[in-house]
């Protein structure tokens, strides 16, 4: 019995190092498969992106800490410009080559202009300073505006079409990564 379970354990080692027939090349498809269907497709992305953002809001206009506030204030930031880039980049490209109306995705694009430049500013100020308070609020009012037009809009309408929305959500998570983990080492200039 002994004999026969180590038996099976040399078998299944030899496996997956793709000695006993299997393949390396196809351990590594099965485990990428596994991992692109675990994932969520680019609409559930956005929405769980927008639902973030959502608590955020809430969470900064509920703490009265200035540290909390900045903390709460750089993740919404953060956030929002990593979201913006991987609706620009990814998402409204895709949903153009099969979508017959770009008036709604130009009118998304336009609010991430307006959104933008209040991002770029609000992460110059401290949470503290009276400039900040206003300039929050009104970002936290055009994102709110702009979530729901896209919820109504352009996310009801990509998930009856065909985006290849499973796909594009994994390239998005990836993109995600790369945009983070560039946040988090700056490059530096010399």
């Amino acid at each position: 019995m002994e004999r026969q379970l180590k038996a099976r354990a040399a078998w299944t080692s030899a496996s997956v190092l793709g000695v006993a027939g299997l393949g390396y090349g196809i351990f590594r498809w099965i485990r990428r498969r596994g991992s692109a269907a675990r994932s969520a497709d680019a609409v559930e992305l956005l929405r769980q992106e927008h639902e973030k953002v959502r608590d955020l809001f809430e969470r900064f206009e509920k703490v009265a800490n200035p540290v909390e506030r900045q903390s709460i204030a750089r993740e919404t930031l953060e956030t929002l410009n990593i979201h913006n880039a991987l609706e620009e980049e990814l998402f409204m490209p895709a949903l153009r080559r099969v979508l017959n109306n770009d008036s709604e995705i130009n009118r998304a694009l336009a609010q991430h202009q307006q959104e933008n430049p209040l991002i770029a500013e609000l992460q110059t100020l401290e949470a503290g300073d009276p400039p900040f308070e206003a300039k929050y609020q009104a970002l936290t009012q055009v994102v709110r505006a702009h979530f729901r037009d896209e919820e109504a809009g352009l996310l009801a309408a990509a998930e009856k079409a065909d985006i290849h929305a499973r796909r594009l959500g994994t390239r998005m998570a990836w993109r995600r990564k790369e945009l983070k983990s560039k946040l988090l080492r700056p490059e530096r200039v010399v």
